[in-house]
Order: C-alpha cells, then structure tokens, then sequence
C-alpha cells in the first residue's frame, strides 16, 4: 500500500479549514427550541449538535462546545417527541 502524504497546499486548506470551524464555535447561536418528555422538565436543545442540554443558561454546549446565546431562549419552542405540532413557546406553555 502506498502512502499518500499531504502535500504543503493541502495541510494548509486542512488548516484553514479548522480554523474557520473553530470560529463558528465561539460564535454564540441563539436556543430556541425546548424538549419535553412526559411533561416533566424542559431540556434545552442545542442549535448547532440539536441535542438536548441537562442545564439551562450554560455559556457552552456539554456536548459539542457550541457557545449559546440565552436571549431568546423565554420564547423558545417546546418540541414534545412523539407529538406531529410543535407547542406556541416556552413562556406560554409554562404559565398554563
């Protein structure tokens, strides 16, 4: 078998590809949307890996390292797995 190292140029793109997917990390993606299973406690769901959190107003995602942004998060979206309508929003549904 041959091996087939990396030319300069393309440990450079490899690189600079990194780097700018690093970047987009530390780039704060707003939550907005909720789970709720078995109308128990909501979990946060992360915007970039779509996983839900175990806590709210974490500054990073535990999962993917995602950095959130928590502003829109009282007008979030309640997703209920096995449900084909996603609820209004967080607010409304907590004060019911």
């Amino acid at each position: 078998m041959k091996s087939n190292p990396l030319t300069p140029e393309k440990k450079h793109r490899h690189s600079i590809r990194l780097l700018a997917e690093a970047i987009t990390y530390r780039t704060p993606l707003p939550v907005t949307k909720v789970i709720l299973y078995n109308h128990d406690n909501p979990y946060p769901v992360c915007p970039r890996c779509v996983r839900s959190m175990e806590r709210e107003y974490m500054s990073f995602c535990d999962r993917c390292g995602q950095k959130l942004n928590w502003d829109l998060f009282e007008h979030a979206t309640i997703r209920r797995p096995g449900y084909k309508r996603e609820s209004e929003s967080y607010v409304t549904e907590c004060t019911k």
